[in-house]
């Protein structure tokens, strides 16, 4: 019983009380005050353990890089919790702010807004919808079974998809009977956005490609989607300036192609690209083995 409540309150403590700070201070000074806690390892332990343990054990990580790299994944984790106070009680100004953006929004019309779990996004789901874009969210719906010893952060994952649905403007897609709501997001002209590397072996439809030099499996079913209706697809990621804390926003949108395959090579190339260039963003490391698999 004991350790149950001693989790409870971890969960409490690293999702509820020390990311919401980020809501009492400017972001430059709550960056500061995160930067500087995010030197000790007190919070987020399994999360980074995790991430350093697999990074470490398939070599995209080195012995001497580990202090500063597991510090910038614990920023990277926190960063990304903060975003969820942050998207809910501030307004359209703070992006303007703190925001820098590379590339454009495509025009409204029909298409895939496909990103990666890798630095933050709910500033991204505000972007779009400021630039008149309208998102459909695709989300895995949560079973209360996993989360039976788990209680807050059950809670936690709640109110992010209510988030997510506020920004939106429309109820989260659930993946496992997705196609007819995607179709009618696409005839209405709307955008289906998605989180693309989910392991495979939670999809259906999976295609081979290389990632930092290894042979993955990666989900194909929305890219023969996008394929077949002949609809763009737009990239898009949302890291941070360590230096600053200022969110980097990069999008990419790619032409109609009829060859989902094609398009599979390109999407994963940018992942690729992206945990080239900051692998402390990615989160998903501890994941790895089952895209291996």
């Amino acid at each position: 019983m004991l350790s149950y409540l001693r989790r409870q309150l971890k969960d409490l403590m690293e999702l509820f009380l020390l990311p919401a700070l980020s809501l009492f201070f400017s972001w430059r000074l709550s960056y500061r005050l995160f930067k500087w806690l995010c030197q000790f390892d007190i919070f987020y332990r399994e999360h980074v353990n995790a991430a350093a343990e697999h990074a470490l054990s398939l070599g995209y990580l080195s012995l001497e890089d580990a202090g500063p790299w597991r510090q910038k994944v614990r920023l990277t984790r926190l960063i990304d919790l903060a975003d969820f106070y942050l998207t809910l009680f501030k307004g359209d100004k703070w992006i303007a702010k703190y925001v820098r953006m590379e590339g454009d929004w495509p025009h409204q019309g029909a298409g895939f807004l496909c990103t990666f779990h890798w630095g933050g996004g709910m500033w991204a789901i505000r972007s779009a919808r400021l630039a008149g874009l309208t998102p459909h969210m695709m989300l895995a719906r949560f079973d209360p079974l996993h989360y039976r010893d788990q209680p807050v952060l059950l809670r936690y994952a709640k109110y992010r998809t209510a988030l997510v649905e506020r920004e939106t403007g429309f109820k989260t897609i659930d993946p496992k009977q997705a196609r007819p709501d995607i179709q009618k997001a696409l005839e209405t002209k709307n955008q289906v956005m998605v989180v693309m590397d989910v392991p495979p072996d939670a999809v259906r439809s999976n295609v081979q490609v290389s990632i930092l030099n290894r042979q993955v499996r990666m989900p194909i079913g929305l890219l023969k989607i996008a394929a077949k209706s002949s609809v763009p697809v737009t990239i898009f990621s949302m890291g941070y300036d360590f230096a600053t804390g200022e969110r980097l926003l990069s999008v990419k949108t790619l032409q109609a192609h009829d060859d989902a395959g094609h398009l599979a090579t390109l999407v994963y190339a940018e992942l690729d690209n992206l945990i080239r260039r900051e692998p402390a963003f990615w989160h998903f490391w501890a994941q790895m083995p089952r895209f291996m698999a």
